[in-house]
């Protein structure tokens, strides 16, 4: 593939962006408890320090696409970086977690723009035959972002300290400006019209928040309590609004037009299904330091196989894609994590991280042919003019499935351990307390409360309430990878029937 400067400047400027938030994403979950120590606050505000990032991004994922289209994507993208920059050196020199959600929403703005105008600029600056293994390239070069970070991060908090973890996108980003200078001043010719859907913002931005709230806190507030419930009927009702909404506009911040083009439901679909999916890495980094004993630098080492997979294999998808169609590399892809998902399922009981790797390496091959040509599948018949709302769309729809996924994933381990512990505790322990038993959970993470706790019972009971926490955690996950089995299962089916070549 023959590139022009122009291409590949914005191939190298897009890719160190999309890097940047995926290192940041990354390397925050390494650092987070520095920053609460240092700044002696509770884990539900440590906890925001993530959300408040999430939240910004699934809500503006849609109105960044139309601001793009409207503005010219390189514009939108070159500030949006420079944002994110900007916003880094200041979360960097935060003195109190106040200024630094504030500081990690002004980066999320920034972060959200680079990536979906980015993304759009690609597509409008490679013809359609190109896109494929332009993108692939990008997601190459992004991919390393996640494979370094935990090192990384260690690294940092270890020699320097938790500022460094977000002065890091400042060294990083400085790189970027030479050439996003040069795409700044191109001509670009951006859409003519420049009016601003507000009221369809508002009432998409209303629905992301309170479906974002909702699931991430499901877990203590319960399916069917007055929060849960009164949350979903205002999510349902924006939704509604907006959809009534939109159909009338001429110019709609989503328009839902796109929804007829061919493959552009049932990928949608699948793009929300995945997600639950690509999630679920986060818990295997958990299960093997909880269940199978592992230091958190041995856990990084052992996850590398899966990104040394998407990295070497990236842009593998693209290029199928490009020459035989996007169906084909799809269908194989999900083929790939759906039988690896299913055996580390059937031999996950085994403690063994070998139980791991068919889940670890149907992912790692799987990714790669099924993330480029889905989001090729969509925009192939995407007028230019709406790449950038087209691409909102995807990423608004991937970020709440994120959210989602990773809150029913989240749900199904917790509630299904509790219920195996409680069960298990009163046989052992008859007289003991639900606080107790809520502290003795903390066993497999080596919580002080928990020790303490269980040092005060005889050394068969220790060992009693040991193997009983492990074995209620481990049949947990089995439970949910073999959610994750059947939900993989749906996307296969999906793909196989209703995506078109």
């Amino acid at each position: 593939m023959k590139m022009t400067r122009t291409q590949f400047i914005a191939l190298i400027a897009v890719s160190i962006a999309i890097a940047m938030a995926w290192l940041d994403m990354t390397i925050l979950s390494v650092a987070l408890p520095s920053i609460q120590k240092s700044f002696d606050i509770s884990r539900n505000q440590t906890q925001w320090i993530m959300t408040i990032y999430l939240l910004f991004s699934a809500v503006l994922a849609f109105g960044a696409g139309r601001l793009s289209d409207l503005f010219g994507h390189h514009r939108a993208f070159s500030l949006g970086a420079a944002l994110f920059i900007l916003s880094s050196l200041f979360c960097g020199l935060s003195f109190n977690v106040d200024i630094l959600i504030v500081m990690r929403a002004l980066q999320a703005i920034g972060g959200t723009f680079a990536v979906i105008s980015g993304m759009s600029y690609l597509s409008t600056t490679f013809p359609i035959e190109s896109r494929g293994r332009a993108n692939g390239i990008t997601t190459s070069i992004a991919s390393i972002a996640p494979i370094i970070a935990p090192f990384l991060g260690g690294l940092i908090i270890k020699f320097l300290n938790w500022h460094w973890i977000f002065f890091v996108n400042v060294v990083i980003g400085v790189c970027i400006f030479i050439p996003l200078i040069k795409i700044f001043f191109e001509n670009e010719n951006p859409v003519q019209e420049k009016k601003i859907d507000y009221t369809g913002f508002i009432a998409i931005g209303i629905f992301t928040v309170t479906i974002t709230l909702i699931f991430n806190h499901i877990g203590n507030w319960g399916w069917t309590s007055d929060k849960t419930l009164s949350g979903f009927l205002i999510a349902f009702a924006a939704l509604l609004f907006f959809i009534i909404f939109e159909l009338k506009q001429s110019h709609p911040i989503i328009d839902l037009q796109l929804f007829k083009l061919t493959n552009y439901v049932p990928g949608c679909v699948v793009m929300f299904l995945s997600q639950f999916v690509n999630f679920f890495i986060i818990f295997f980094g958990v299960y093997i330091q909880n269940a199978l004993g592992y230091s958190p630098f041995m856990t990084g080492v052992l996850l590398l196989p899966i990104g040394i997979l998407l990295t070497a294999f990236s842009s593998t998808g693209g290029r199928i894609a490009d020459r035989y169609g996007a169906r084909i590399p799809m269908n194989i892809g999900f083929f790939l994590i759906t039988i690896g998902y299913i055996l580390s399922t059937i031999f996950i009981s085994s403690l063994s991280y070998l139980a791991l790797l068919p889940a670890f390496i149907g992912y790692g091959f799987g990714a790669c042919l099924l993330g480029n040509p889905l989001r090729i599948s969509m925009l192939k018949n995407t007028p230019t003019k709406q790449f950038g709302m087209s691409t909102a769309i995807l990423s608004g729809i991937r970020q709440i499935g994120g959210v989602i996924g990773f809150a029913v994933i989240g749900t199904i381990i917790a509630h299904t351990e509790t219920l195996s512990v409680v069960s298990g505790l009163k046989k052992i322990l008859p007289t003991i307390s639900m606080r107790d038993i809520k502290v003795l959970q903390g066993i497999l993470s080596h919580t002080p409360s928990s020790l303490k706790l269980l040092s005060q019972f005889n050394l068969e009971k220790q060992s009693q309430i040991k193997a009983l926490v492990l074995n209620s955690y481990v049949h947990s996950f089995h439970s949910a990878l073999l959610f994750s089995s059947v939900v993989l299962l749906i996307c296969s089916v999906i793909s196989v029937l209703f995506i078109k070549r």
